[in-house]
C-alpha cells in the first residue's frame, strides 16, 4: 500500500497556523480603512509605508 499524496506532504501544525493567519490578515485588509484621500497621494503613501517600516512609538 503506498501512501497518497496528502499524506506525504502533510504542513505542521505551526504552519497551519501560521497560514491561517496570513488568510485572516487578507479577509481583514478587505475591511480596513486604509483611504488615502490628499492632493499627492504618492506622498502619503511613502509616508505609510515609512511608518509601517520605521515605527515611532513615543510620536503617540
Amino acid at each position: 500500500m503506498t501512501p497518497s499524496i496528502a499524506g506525504m506532504y502533510r504542513a505542521s501544525p505551526l504552519a497551519r497556523t501560521l497560514g491561517g493567519f496570513i488568510v485572516l490578515a487578507f479577509v481583514l485588509l478587505l475591511f480596513a480603512d486604509v483611504e488615502i484621500s490628499t492632493v499627492d497621494p504618492w506622498a502619503e503613501f511613502g509616508r505609510l509605508l515609512l511608518g509601517v517600516i520605521t515605527p515611532d512609538f513615543t510620536a503617540t
